[in-house]
């Protein structure tokens, strides 16, 4: 209650405050220093709180860049089934391609909600920021609410025999190349044996109206495109148990239906799925392990499509399919301590090839093998993944990953990776649907071909209960066109 007085008139009043720091569960105040080619400073405070709703406010000073602030709320009230979180930031910071913007901002937010029932979840997500540099440049921890920068509305619902999701997904920032979501809508039933007769069902339908894309930032030949799509599928197998062999044939169906397609003609794309997975199982125990030995095999054979890939649109890998026949065979090894009873093996190996047949694209009938091993420890896993090229002779890709609990203060994970020009960029390396229907020099000729060594670093350290340093750093080189990489 201080007051400021001028010639007897009052200038400036304080109001009295108080605050009981008991019902704190973290620091009202906190300050951090970052360094990443120079100096950052800055401080969050909180502002308000009132039972479990809080305001915080956020100061940072980047060096020679300019100065920002941050506005957040948070509700989170203690066993509740609603969380919120929104993180709002405001600077006046460069970059050093773009001096003439004056001010930079990012608007993101992140709602969870579960029923009474646990059988519904809702989620809300907004992330939308004034450039693409912008969630890397103010590079925060405790700002980040939604790391997959998605604006996403999902709602999924389950009951005993089908679960139902709508999923509705927009652009929020022109300079983002993505698939929206307008929305999608999907539904699948359990799978379920028909009429005692050991065959398991299981069907699934996907409505939705799709549109890509690109950046306002690529050249203005890449045009964007939508059409509704409708998909279905059903699925037919039959385990059969014989001994330790264990034999699963099944057949499906897929049929996806385009509104429209770079011909301007609704398209109806249909094939059929035929496949069967065998395995053995051994196991012995010995003093100290339980070893565990699995030999398979799987036969997976897509029919050619009824529409070929280039005449209809392709939104994601869902709309990738053309005519395959791949054999994957290998063998399996799971070590189990006795000593600490667990679910997860103490140590793994898997080696295993595939094989193609009757394609024109992939001459070679066994191009590649592949060993999988993994150590773990009570504070120390280790992985290593390697594949070999027989094609061009030369190992494909070979990652290695050490993650290490120290002590209660000290954890680090450290990985180097490598990857020749010969192993694509995809995102699900199983999946070689791109691999029959692409040649190799058309892959070569495009950005999926990318050789590259990587070093990634992340080492944390509590230095006392309010003291904390972390460490990060990537490391890319050995790259055939294109600079190499060193961030910390």
């Amino acid at each position: 209650k201080v007051r400021f007085k001028f010639f007897k008139l009052p200038a400036l009043w304080l109001p009295s405050f108080k605050l009981n720091l008991k019902k704190f569960k973290e620091p009202i105040f906190r300050y951090y220093v970052n360094w990443n080619k120079g100096p950052k400073v800055g401080f969050r405070y909180q502002l308000y709180s009132w039972q479990d709703v809080a305001l915080y406010g956020r100061l940072e000073n980047l060096w020679k860049k300019g100065w920002g602030g941050a506005l957040e709320s948070e509700y989170f009230p203690e066993g509740g089934l609603t969380l919120f979180t929104t993180r709002n930031y405001l600077g006046t910071d460069r970059l050093f391609n773009a001096e003439d913007v004056e001010r930079r901002y990012r608007l993101q937010g992140a709602l969870h909600s579960e029923s009474r029932s646990g059988k519904t979840h809702t989620t809300l997500t907004w992330d939308k920021y004034s450039d693409v540099r912008m969630p890397g440049d103010f590079k925060s921890e405790d700002f980040e609410v939604n790391t997959s920068l998605q604006t996403l509305f999902y709602i999924h619902h389950r009951e005993q025999d089908i679960i139902a999701s709508l999923k509705l997904r927009p652009r929020a920032n022109p300079f983002e190349s993505i698939k929206q979501d307008l929305p999608t809508l999907y539904a699948s039933t359990r799978p379920t044996e028909i009429k005692n007769s050991g065959v398991i069902s299981h069907y699934l339908i996907k409505a939705s109206y799709l549109a890509f894309n690109y950046s306002d930032q690529l050249v203005t030949s890449l045009k964007d495109f939508q059409s509704p799509r409708v998909e279905m599928y059903e699925q037919l197998y039959r385990p059969i148990h014989v001994g330790s062999l264990t034999l699963t044939p099944q057949l499906s169906g897929r049929a996806i239906m385009y509104g429209t397609s770079p011909s301007h003609e609704a398209k109806c794309l249909g094939f059929l799925g035929l496949g069967a997975k065998a395995y053995l199982h051994g196991q012995r125990q010995f003093a100290r392990y339980k070893h565990v030995i699995e030999p398979y095999i799987e036969y997976t054979a897509l029919t050619r499509p009824t529409v070929e890939p280039d005449a209809h649109y392709i939104f994601s890998i869902q709309d990738g399919y053309q005519k395959i026949q791949q054999i994957e065979i290998g063998t399996r090894n799971l070590f189990f301590s006795n000593k600490r009873p667990r679910k997860e093996a103490s140590f793994t190996a898997n080696l295993y090839a595939n094989a193609f047949f009757s394609d024109r694209v992939i001459p070679q009938v066994v191009p590649r093998a592949y060993l999988s091993l993994g150590w773990r420890l009570p504070s120390v896993h280790t992985s290593l993944h390697n594949c070999y090229n027989f094609r061009n002779q030369v190992w494909d890709f070979s990652n290695a990953r050490l993650k290490w609990t120290v002590n209660e203060n000290v954890a680090m994970n450290l990985e180097a990776r490598y990857r020749s020009k010969f192993d694509w960029r995809k995102g699900d390396h199983e999946n070689f649907i791109l691999d029959v229907s692409r040649s190799e020099n058309e892959l070569l000729e495009s950005p999926l071909s990318d050789r590259r060594v990587t070093l990634l670093s992340n080492v944390f350290i509590r230095l006392n209960p309010f003291w904390e340093l972390q460490f990060e750093s990537h490391h890319g080189f050995y790259r055939l066109y294109k600079n190499h990489i060193h961030e910390k």
